[in-house]
């Protein structure tokens, strides 16, 4: 059975990769994307000439021979607000509307972060029907058949797995030689390495070719990460890899002194106040999440040791909300600490209707049970000790596991929406927030989605709760750390969901409840954190 799996990823990969480049070809050649995004400006605007004037002064600025092919919002609004002076008076009405009805920051910045939004989800399925049919058309010219293939794989492991090997980089020469592998299995010619499947019929050989262009449509990446996670989630115990034994370096020909090994970074070494986040400063704060769940002494002391210093812990009785704020490194750090083994907190994970947000002055909801765990007299108490006179010019940065991270998200979201002094945000194992609404305020009008990082694990639970089948959605850039010790930004949620399958199919699911541990979280960062 993982020979015919492992032989299809294979197929589906080559394909998709094929495809891929096929349809990019297409789209650079007809500048499809920039045709877009300008239809798009000159239906939002109803200008097309007043467009016209501000993508000339903008190719400009660039140093561009032809029109953007995404929508730089900054970028493209500071050359707006240039132009708007001759722009005609329905276009300089609609900017003060705009700017009318949003109150404070830039209008146009927001409509244009809004129309990027548009316009990527416009190119996300444009680009699935293109690479459907370059997969179609593809899979009939080699005669990519998924039925036809399924009999011809149960008989040839040893192809599938040559050319499961080949795929070892997103290019088309990995997929040419993964192709040229499982060639037997394809093609117009008679079938010599299995079953003899010529006579399955017309409809049957449409469906397998159905098939195929669907898996193209779900891109080359897509099928890398599956193939690879399938590839190294199915190691047996004989294909571990084993640990060699360091042997003691030999000093140099030359005489000199040998070099010395590379020590990892010591906590906060190689920490940037300002951020954004990256690796080194996510392991920090993560860290600082681990410290959140010790007793007041045992925190203070591991908090001196990475040259913090404690103003105050924070303790709500009424919600059990509890984390401490410190000050060190150029920086203040406000953390949470998670859900404990009690009542209360669980008590505040399970009321998840939704509530209004009334301190954003939007229409925003959020998790009512993490809502009411930051409640008004403990805001008033984190905000006294960042509005200190020794605290209040410092870029302040917010942490938290689970509940923490939730407390974070929403404590980090008040705190720039009134002051904007947010460095950055790292959670995790956070569970979502709020709204569709609430995501969007905060990433894009807040403008937190690039100094927010939420860290998912495996196949963490708690990050798919409460689900988005009852409106809910994740704020902020994703970073998914995989089985293997690895990482990927942005990564759909596929991936998550794929590692819970997996656990579940070899009957390892409390490997999934596992993942969620803060422990792990941070050991699995610190391994990731540069020497």
């Amino acid at each position: 059975m993982l020979d015919i799996a492992l032989g299809l990823l294979t197929v589906f990969c080559a394909v998709a990769v094929f495809a891929s480049f096929a349809t990019e070809t297409y789209v650079r050649l007809f500048a499809v994307r920039a045709r877009l995004m300008r239809k798009r400006l000159d239906t939002h605007f109803d200008d097309a000439k007043w467009i016209d004037g501000v993508l000339a002064s903008y190719r400009r600025v660039h140093g561009l021979g032809a029109n953007p092919t995404r929508i730089d919002p900054d970028g493209i609004a500071a050359i707006m607000h240039k132009n708007l002076p001759t722009a005609p008076e329905r276009v300089r009405a609609k900017v003060r509307a705009w700017q009318h009805e949003q109150g404070s920051g830039d209008a146009l910045v927001t409509q244009l972060s809004g129309l990027r939004a548009q316009l990527k989800e416009d190119n996300l399925w444009r680009t699935k029907l293109r690479l459907f049919l370059a997969g179609l058309l593809l899979a009939i010219a080699i005669n990519a058949d998924a039925v036809r293939l399924v009999g011809g794989l149960q008989h040839n492991p040893v192809l599938v797995h040559a050319a499961a090997a080949s795929m070892t980089d997103d290019d088309l020469a990995s997929a040419a030689k993964a192709t040229g592998h499982l060639w037997p299995l394809m093609g117009w010619g008679s079938d010599t390495t299995g079953p003899d499947t010529s006579d399955q019929g017309w409809p049957l050989r449409i469906l397998g070719w159905l098939i195929t262009a669907a898996a193209a449509s779900l891109g080359a990446p897509f099928w890398f990460d599956l193939l690879r996670m399938v590839r190294s989630r199915s190691k047996g115990p004989g294909e571990e890899a084993k640990e060699e034994t360091p042997t003691p370096e030999r000093p140099p020909a030359d005489g000199t002194a040998p070099s010395q090994p590379v020590l990892p970074q010591p906590p906060f070494a190689g920490f940037v106040p300002q951020g954004p986040p990256c690796l080194s400063s996510a392991s920090d704060l993560a860290d600082l999440a681990r410290i959140a769940y010790l007793d007041d002494d045992e925190a203070a002391a591991e908090l001196a040791a990475a040259g913090l210093q404690v103003v105050s812990f924070l303790n709500d009785t009424a919600n059990d909300t509890q984390g401490f704020i410190a000050y060190g490194r150029g920086a203040i750090f406000v953390t949470f600490r998670g859900t404990e083994p009690s009542g209360i907190d669980a008590g505040t994970d399970g009321r998840f209707l939704r509530q209004a947000a009334a301190w954003s002055a939007t229409t925003c909801e959020v998790h009512t049970g993490f809502n009411e765990s930051l409640p008004e007299a403990l805001w008033q108490d984190i905000l006294t000790a960042l509005e200190s006179p020794a605290l209040r010019d410092l870029p302040v940065w917010f942490s938290g596991h689970s509940l923490g991270g939730a407390l974070a998200t929403l404590a980090a979201a008040r705190l720039h929406h009134a002051k904007q002094r947010i460095a950055g945000v790292v959670t995790i194992g956070q569970p979502r927030v709020g709204c569709e609404l609430f995501a969007t305020w905060y990433d894009t009008t807040l403008g937190l989605r690039g100094r927010h990082w939420r860290i998912v694990r495996g196949a963490d639970p708690v990050t798919m709760l409460p689900p988005a089948a009852i409106g809910y959605r994740h704020v902020g850039t994703q970073l998914y750390l995989n089985q293997d010790g690895g990482f990927r930004e942005a990564a759909p949620n596929w991936l998550q969901y794929l590692d819970t399958a997996i656990d579940v199919i070899q009957g390892k699911a409390s490997e999934a409840i596992d993942d969620h541990s803060c422990d792990d979280y941070v050991k699995a960062l610190s391994a990731l954190r540069p020497s």
